[in-house]
């Protein structure tokens, strides 16, 4: 926790590992999704519009080209000189190994790149894709996120998400064993039905596997998702925001201290918000929670 805050976050952890700060670039490598392509479904989770991605983002460029613009973009921004090329968008573990590979391999030979981040499905991993991206290890830091969303399979059924708890399970174990790739996993809070010993246990079940990190954040509404129907019919309740922190302060000291804070907020386009509102301030919301912290005398860890 060498930044200051009371938790162990994201940039802290990057820091202490390269020296310097390290930052982020997103990258649209084109894949889809089995939620999306008939596999398992066609629309997608319930949340889900058109896959997570920044703005600045073209994927009608290369990979390389995308490196090369984020790289101007955010080196500009932040006066910073090495970089984690992050594959975001949709399930970038769904094809086949031999397809993969030289996909990353071409992003980790970018001028300035120390490591990889790919976002994907629990049920898109097997093991033949986490002996290779242990090969990438063998040269790059590999960081493998899983959406779990969930650990309770009756939340990732309302939530149409395709998949269940134990191929989160499995997915994280089978990463966290070979020794070699950082492994977090996603939550989302506040997802229908969910009470908060629910949203607990699944941090609790996730940290007893020995997950590396988390990423966490509050459920909005997107235009065009099939949630939007379920808000503007009053059917769902979201979260408010002194609720939200709340319970992430309460969270922070049962999380084991090693565990990195990937994420505490999610973020959403301005034009493609509906609801809550508060989700548009992520650095007003992460300075009062931060404030509380420190307030309270709250730490990390400090339960166990």
């Amino acid at each position: 926790m060498t930044d200051g805050r009371n938790y162990y976050s994201l940039h802290s952890f990057l820091k202490d590992k390269f020296g310097e700060e390290v930052y982020r670039i997103s990258i649209d490598a084109g894949f889809t999704c089995p939620n999306r392509d008939g596999t398992k479904g066609t629309n997608g989770c319930i949340f889900c519009s058109e896959g997570s991605r920044p703005d600045y983002v073209n994927p009608s460029l290369s990979i390389s080209g995308q490196i090369e613009r984020g790289k101007l973009l955010i080196g500009k921004k932040y006066g910073v000189r090495k970089f984690i090329a992050y594959f975001q968008a949709y399930s970038n573990t769904y094809a086949k190994p031999d397809e993969l590979y030289p996909v990353f391999k071409t992003a980790c030979a970018a001028e300035g790149i120390c490591g990889i981040a790919i976002g994907t499905r629990p049920d898109c991993v097997d093991r033949e894709k986490i002996d290779m991206l242990g090969r990438l290890s063998e040269s790059t830091f590999v960081i493998a996120e899983y959406g779990a969303q969930s650990m309770k399979d009756a939340t990732l059924e309302k939530i149409k998400r395709g998949h269940l708890s134990s191929d989160t399970a499995r997915a994280v174990l089978m990463t966290v064993e070979s020794g070699r790739i950082h492994t977090a996993a996603h939550l989302i809070f506040g997802l229908p039905g969910e009470t908060r010993e629910d949203m607990l246990e699944s941090v609790s079940v996730l940290a007893g596997l020995g997950i590396n990190g988390f990423k966490f954040h509050h459920l909005y509404v997107e235009k065009g998702t099939a949630i939007e129907e379920y808000y503007k019919n009053d059917e769902l309740k979201l979260m408010e925001r002194d609720e939200y922190i709340e319970l992430l302060l309460g969270l922070m000291p049962e999380i084991p201290p090693g565990i990195v804070i990937h994420r505490l907020f999610g973020e959403c386009r301005r034009d493609r918000l509906v609801a809550p509102l508060w989700t548009l301030e992520k650095q007003k919301n992460l300075a009062l929670f931060e404030r509380l912290m420190k307030e309270r005398g709250i730490r990390q860890g400090s339960r166990l």
